[in-house]
């Protein structure tokens, strides 16, 4: 069965959202998304801003279920699909609101778009030499392949219930985590440990429970791959690879950049390079686990640089702690234990 190859300009209707400018706006104000709301496949709706919208804007910027929302620069062509989950959002200069026309399923679309972004089939529409941007004109042009109307109801429908799949698990992960940062809050924040003390508590520094290294970049990512191995970079799992082969459980920091501060549980066999420090835990001072969850807030870490953030060795081996007995620690590690296998059971699934 033959597919017809068109332009986006010939089977959708494009748009860009309205530029924010608080001298020149008038009207009502309305959330609205802006770049750093739009995910892949996702929306972040929990810090959305507004601006004044007057009232026939409101159709020009507005959004109805099934448009797909795609970013116009920082990462160009990240979209989702709007479902109509907080009515009257309205979208920011910075997104393209994508409209399909009757002959095309907009989840088909919306896949054959992710396709394209991730696969970089977009970046020879892409300007800009170092930041990357996709216009209105540009984002025209790019081609779909397009299946008779009821295949791409067929198709569609297949991988939403993959997608449906994975937002489950999603859910549980985040379930399983509150869980499991619930109890650590109630046991090494709150210093409230059934049966214990605070004086229990001692101080202590992360380079005297943990072992640090910093990563490097002397392996290729191939051979790792072949052999099975999760790679970790300064932007998560997946990245280049450095010198060090773990096995078991660890962490991975990403000590610099945008992500600086976010650490990675790590499991079975892994690697991490430059820009990333790895962690484990020192035998009989605490646990992997336990410190993952010390470690996860972001205030705990002591970052330099303004322009580009970043955590040395030395200053990763200073951060201060407080743990009880590690009679105490193993406790609440078996708790947890089966929290956090469980969730990175998930992630692997999802995966």
């Amino acid at each position: 069965m033959k597919w017809e190859r068109k332009i986006l300009h010939d089977v959708a209707d494009l748009a860009l959202g309205k530029m924010l400018d608080e001298k020149k706006n008038k009207g009502e104000f309305r959330f609205y998304l802006a770049n750093v709301n739009v995910r892949w496949g996702a929306f972040d709706l929990q810090h959305l801003r507004q601006m004044r919208f007057q009232p026939h804007e409101v159709d020009r910027y507005g959004l109805k279920p099934g448009d797909i929302v795609m970013c116009e620069g920082g990462e160009p062509g990240r979209c989702a699909i709007w479902k109509g989950d907080l009515p009257g959002v309205m979208i920011q200069k910075a997104l393209h609101r994508i409209r399909s026309h009757a002959c095309l399923d907009h989840r088909f679309l919306f896949y054959s778009l992710v396709h394209q972004g991730r696969s970089g089939g977009l970046h020879r529409l892409f300007t800009g030499a170092t930041i990357k941007h996709l216009p209105r004109e540009q984002l025209a042009k790019v081609e779909v392949q397009i299946p008779p109307l009821p295949m791409q109801a067929s198709i569609a429908s297949i991988l939403v219930a993959y997608d449906d799949l994975i937002e489950i698990n999603r859910r549980r992960i985040a379930l399983l985590e509150e869980m499991a940062r619930r109890l650590f809050l109630e046991w090494f924040v709150h210093e409230r440990i059934p049966g214990g003390d605070s004086k229990d508590f001692t101080p202590v520094l992360l380079g005297e429970v943990a072992e640090i290294q910093l990563g490097d970049t002397n392996t290729t990512k191939a051979s790792y791959v072949s052999q099975g191995y999760m790679t970790y970079s300064a932007s998560g799992p997946d990245g280049f690879l450095d010198h060090f082969d773990h096995e078991g459980l660890g962490i991975v920091l990403s000590a610099i950049g945008a992500q600086c501060g976010k650490i990675w549980l790590a499991d079975g066999r892994w690697s991490c390079i430059k820009n990333t420090i790895f962690l484990k835990a020192r035998d009989k001072k605490t646990t992997t686990r336990i410190l993952y969850l010390l470690l996860s807030r972001e205030d705990v870490w002591p970052k330099r640089g303004a322009a580009q953030p970043f955590i040395s060795q030395g200053d990763a081996r200073k951060v201060p702690l407080r743990l009880p007995s590690f009679a105490v620690q193993e406790k609440f590690d078996q708790l947890v234990a089966p929290m956090l296998h469980q969730r990175r059971t998930l992630e692997a699934a999802n995966k």
